[in-house]
């Protein structure tokens, strides 16, 4: 989890400095959140049993 919270936070630094790099940034905060909704949900799914 914190590689990937690296990846991320290098991405968007890329991103911002970078402007042909816009793409990609869209791509990872994209992914991003849909990894960070999908562990959210299978951490809360995992306590009720």
């Amino acid at each position: 989890m914190v590689a990937n919270i690296a990846h991320f936070g290098a991405m968007l630094i890329m991103g911002l400095v970078m402007t042909h790099e816009i793409p990609h940034l869209i791509g990872d905060v994209l992914m991003g959140w849909i990894l960070l909704i999908a562990y959210i949900f299978l951490v809360a799914c995992s306590e009720n049993y």
